[in-house]
């Protein structure tokens, strides 16, 4: 009996669950520029997190956000670059040099 009670009490730590407000580390997010398109094309991530560009295209690109709230220098190929992003919302952004580059990153609340 001692012995099943010794292992009952050794799976029960790996039962516990965090609550559903518990604080997580931020995570970093990758987006590649490739065959000129942003992918993915929508990314969801929350506030805190990251977002790294990297330009796999011969050219470069930019992320630019279609507001000029930020933007990345241009991009060359195997250049990457990390912005952080703190406040929930919708950021739609694009290349400046090829508008049909267009993706968006949604920042869900922390």
């Amino acid at each position: 009996m001692i012995g099943g009670a010794l292992w009952g009490a050794a799976i029960l730590p790996g039962l516990v669950t965090l609550p559903a407000h518990a604080t997580r580390s931020p995570v970093t997010h990758r987006v590649v520029m490739e065959q000129f398109a942003f992918s993915p094309t929508v990314l969801h991530i929350r506030a805190g997190d990251s977002v790294e560009w990297l330009n796999r295209d011969l050219v470069p690109h930019t992320a630019t956000h279609s507001d000029q709230r930020w933007q990345t220098e241009p991009l060359n190929r195997g250049e990457q670059v990390t912005i952080t992003f703190e406040t929930p919302g919708t950021e739609t952004y694009g290349c400046r040099f090829h508008t049909a580059m267009q993706a968006q990153i949604i920042v869900d609340g922390p």
